[in-house]
């Protein structure tokens, strides 16, 4: 309730909702990706502040660590029964790279 009446009031309205005040599509599409923005900007100031430290070791292990990121990922896809529970538990491991 309190998520509608921020969002479909006017100037929000025009963004969020369709023709018949309907949000429930924006609000799945959020839900999926809430925590994005977060891990990423996360992501991006850490790596940041390691390549200036000098922390980051060597490039030999960056090809194993995206291959079995990626092989991680796509098994809970393959995996995952629900459509609603990998909506649910995708949000929260957005951050594998």
């Amino acid at each position: 309730v309190f998520f509608e009446k921020i969002f479909v009031t006017r100037p929000w309205k025009a963004l969020f909702v369709t023709t018949d005040d309907d949000i429930r599509e924006w609000w799945s599409r959020w839900r999926v990706d809430r925590y994005s923005v977060v891990f990423g900007v996360t992501f991006g100031a850490g790596l940041l502040a390691l390549q200036r430290m000098d922390h980051i070791p060597g490039s030999a292990l960056a090809p194993l660590a995206a291959i079995v990121s990626i092989a991680a990922y796509t098994t809970f896809t393959l995996f995952c029964g629900n459509v609603a529970d990998c909506e649910e538990i995708h949000s929260y491991i957005v951050f594998i790279p």
